[in-house]
């Protein structure tokens, strides 16, 4: 596996694990939700660790990464630090309806949207397969928590 790729899945591992981290952060301030909250950071961190896991796996086969992962490193940055300016302003002041908000624009970024693509798909590749099966149900995290917003009355404020 090439070194830009390694690097791809490097950058990609670290933003799921900063997405665990403030969704578990949502958990403990907003108690209302900490079921929620704690359930999508626990699948955040599997993503993480899947994909930790696979590129040793399936180094001599890069297909399935070239299909979750952006190929272009510059934008998997540019977005990374757009949300960590949001992130930074949330710390700021944590604000229930930010954090609902700040979350939906996370989830429809360019690697969790690339991401939510390939786990979508149909696919006939053993290894492809595989890997949707590893991630099993720990998919449409937009429609989960819009759905969620709905039923608790939390406005759409659309940050994007």
């Amino acid at each position: 596996m090439g070194n830009y790729l390694l690097t791809l899945i490097q950058e990609a591992v670290k933003f799921e694990m900063e997405i665990y981290n403030l969704y578990t952060l949502y958990g403990k301030l907003y108690t209302e939700d900490s079921a929620f909250w704690n359930k999508i950071a626990k699948e955040e961190r599997n993503h993480a660790v899947i994909m930790q896991k696979s590129y040793s796996y399936l180094e001599s086969d890069n297909k399935i990464f070239n299909q979750i992962i952006p190929n272009n490193i510059l934008s998997i940055i540019d977005n990374k630090e757009k949300i960590d300016k949001l992130i930074v302003d949330f710390n700021k002041v944590p604000d229930r309806v930010f954090a609902f908000n700040l979350a939906l624009l996370i989830e429809t970024s360019l690697l969790e949207s690339t991401y939510q693509k390939f786990m979508a798909s149909n696919f006939e590749s053993k290894d492809n397969i595989l890997f949707q099966k590893l991630n099993g149900d720990e998919k449409d995290h937009i429609k989960r928590i819009t759905k969620y917003m709905k039923q608790n009355n939390i406005p759409n404020n659309n940050l994007g």
